[in-house]
């Protein structure tokens, strides 16, 4: 007799799968906001500790604010499509970041 609790299971690894790419990707940007203020620094600009803070804070902030919002969104849209949409805008906005030649940046 096949069990009928294999569908969910399936599907909570699918979910914990995806939050765990989620997670690395966010660790992922970290850094490379870092390297990116690293060399800012070396080719002359001033960059100082208030700023790296305040652009981490401003990630997990963006994230912590965002999350109420984004559940009830996901009650009233399809999570499927409301997680497409949001993973093309990530795609989006790292294209967009990568062809910018001057990301401007200043404190």
């Amino acid at each position: 007799m096949p069990s009928t609790n294999s569908k969910p299971r399936s599907r909570l690894a699918l979910v914990i799968l995806g939050n765990g790419f989620m997670r690395i990707a966010s660790g992922a940007s970290g850094v490379l906001v870092g390297l990116y203020l690293a060399d800012l620094a070396n080719r002359g600009f001033h960059v100082n500790a208030a700023l790296v803070g305040t652009l981490g804070a401003v990630s997990f902030g963006s994230e912590l604010i965002a999350g109420v919002p984004m559940g009830l969104a996901s009650d009233a849209i399809a999570p499927r499509g409301l997680m497409t949409g949001g993973a093309i805008l990530g795609a989006i906005a790292t294209q967009l970041f990568g062809m910018s030649s001057r990301p401007s940046i200043s404190s």
